[in-house]
């Protein structure tokens, strides 16, 4: 059980890590979009799935006429799929309606639509994923209140935890985007919240932060390596541990070997995680002597006479 003051005060500190560096911020441009970032996002898999949430409520599903009907349904939850839905079967096509749902009363809607528009290589969603976030941030900040929000407890966003995983889960959306303001947050909870799978998640987010123009992240202050270090060397949960692990495979070689390093000699970390953190780390030395080899082969097939 979350302790509630603590992750209140989590919230109020956040605010204050945000307004601090929100002056610098650099606007995320939607027209430069990453389309890759967001191959994930629709597969012939999550349409299975989402075939069978369709079966679950019983919505017919069979033709597009039937997905938009699904998109006017008063679940959130259907509206979500239908959507998904429409993007793996009609592609493009779809984008009107995704646009539309923008502007749905449930901030996960928008959310999702703005994370499928990413998907077609369309940046539009990005500034209601910007209102979002900041009135996330904003609500943790200001505590708990009776409203129609606080219906997300029925699917498991009940405040304070919910909200706080909602803005980080948005957070990792604009860092696909492009924009990073989700730093300040994700920072705080990889670091000091109580519950390790959000610091499991925050480091997810962070991650996807470093995955950024590093000039405009040390512009604004928002340096992620830092931050990984910092964990590598307290962290204790090994969940928390092995994503920072696998996040860390995708780093430059220098930060890369700092946090399987502090993993490896952090009193903190259970000896099966070390144990990663060293194979990691062979596997990495491994390929550097690999490459090394294979280009003394090459210089010295281009040094032979030729016959």
């Amino acid at each position: 059980m979350r302790n509630f003051k603590s992750t209140f005060l989590i919230g109020k500190l956040c605010i204050l890590a945000l307004l601090v560096s929100v002056s610098i911020t650099e606007a995320a441009d939607p027209n430069k979009l990453d389309k890759a970032r967001f191959s994930y996002a629709v597969s012939a898999h999550s349409d299975m799935v989402n075939t069978r949430w369709m079966d679950k409520y019983k919505y017919p599903y069979e033709t597009v006429e039937q997905l938009l009907e699904a998109t006017k349904s008063t679940k959130s939850l259907i509206r979500t799929v239908s959507l998904d839905m429409l993007v793996y079967r009609i592609g493009d096509n779809a984008k009107p309606y995704l646009i539309k749902a923008l502007d749905d009363p449930h901030v996960s809607v928008r959310a999702r639509a703005a994370e499928l528009l990413g998907f077609l290589g369309d940046g539009t969603g990005l500034p209601q994923l910007q209102r979002d976030f900041d009135g996330l941030v904003a609500w943790i900040s200001e505590g708990p209140k009776e409203g129609p929000e606080n219906t997300w407890a029925k699917y498991g966003w009940a405040f304070p935890g919910g909200y706080i995983r909602k803005a980080l889960h948005i957070g990792r959306l604009l860092a696909q985007f492009g924009d990073n303001r989700a730093f300040g947050l994700a920072a705080k909870l990889a670091l000091e919240d109580k519950d390790p799978t959000m610091r499991d998640y925050a480091i997810w987010v962070l991650a996807a932060i470093a995955e950024n123009d590093r000039s405009v992240l040390l512009a604004e202050n928002r340096d992620p390596y830092p931050i990984f270090v910092l964990v590598a060397q307290n962290e204790k949960d090994r969940l928390a541990l092995r994503t920072l692990i696998l996040a860390a495979a995708s780093m430059p070689a220098e930060i890369q070997t700092k946090v399987w390093e502090a993993i490896i000699a952090s009193p903190n970390a259970p000896e099966e995680v070390k144990a990663e953190a060293r194979s990691w780390k062979q596997i990495r030395a491994a390929r550097i002597e690999w490459r090394k080899r294979e280009q003394q082969r090459r210089e010295q097939l281009q040094r032979r006479p030729e016959q």
